[in-house]
């Protein structure tokens, strides 16, 4: 069973092309995330579910960047004690997800990005598989400042004031960080949650930024893809 397994994953590394909708499988992944987090209210059951979405968020995200060994190596250093501290601490009192494991998340987040992006941009003309990597790699951005924000909220209580319908200042929710991340890059900015200290605000400029900038750089490469492949045609 084991060496079925592996000899399928060497194959699919081995063998890019037939490594089809890997993209596809992450942005799904990512999208059940995020449609999945207002049922994460507390408890042991939202805590499962919220590190079964990751688990999956984990499997599909080392699956779409492993087109060589060292890919799927590096990708899989960051990702895996992530996960499982997270799945520890449900079952054992002693552990509990602190810096350190957010910290291996953000690597993760941030490697996926970069090599995703770098697939988008150095494709040579424009197919489905294409735009659904676009798309997860500006969905993984929002993911990375979540995780980032998550990090910075630990090392430093009260960074971000999140209030709750009462007016009282509570403890950081996952969910609460996800929306404000997302609401940042798309440059949205309701202001029902924002920075507090210095570092907070650094990152949800650059998050701000970088969203915009993502945004241009990707219509300009998609749109100068398109019209190489109608010129080639028309030759």
């Amino acid at each position: 069973m084991y060496s079925k397994l592996s000899n399928h994953i060497s194959y699919l590394i081995t063998h890019p092309k037939r490594n089809k909708n890997k993209f596809l499988y992450f942005l799904v992944s990512i999208v059940l995330l995020i449609f999945f987090v207002p049922f994460l209210e507390g408890g042991i059951y939202s805590s499962a579910l919220l590190n079964i979405l990751t688990t999956i968020i984990l499997l599909t995200g080392v699956y779409a960047v492993s087109d060589t060994k060292k890919q799927l190596i590096i990708a899989s250093i960051f990702g895996v004690p992530w996960v499982i501290i997270n799945w520890s601490s449900l079952f054992i009192s002693t552990v509990m997800p602190g810096p350190a494991t957010i910290s291996w998340g953000v690597l993760f987040f941030v490697y996926t990005t970069v090599v995703m992006f770098l697939n988008v941009i150095k494709g040579s003309r424009v197919t489905i598989e294409t735009l659904y990597g676009a798309i997860s790699v500006y969905l993984l951005i929002g993911l990375t400042y979540t995780s980032i924000y998550a990090l910075i909220e630990i090392v430093t209580p009260g960074s971000f004031n999140l209030i709750n319908s009462q007016g009282i200042i509570h403890a950081f929710k996952v969910d609460e960080l996800i929306y404000y991340s997302y609401t940042t890059l798309t440059t949205l900015g309701y202001g029902d949650i924002h920075p507090i200290t210095s570092h907070a605000r650094t990152f949800a400029i650059s998050e701000a930024i970088i969203g915009q900038l993502y945004l241009t750089i990707l219509v300009a490469r998609l749109v100068g893809l398109h019209i190489s492949s109608i010129l080639n045609q028309d030759k």
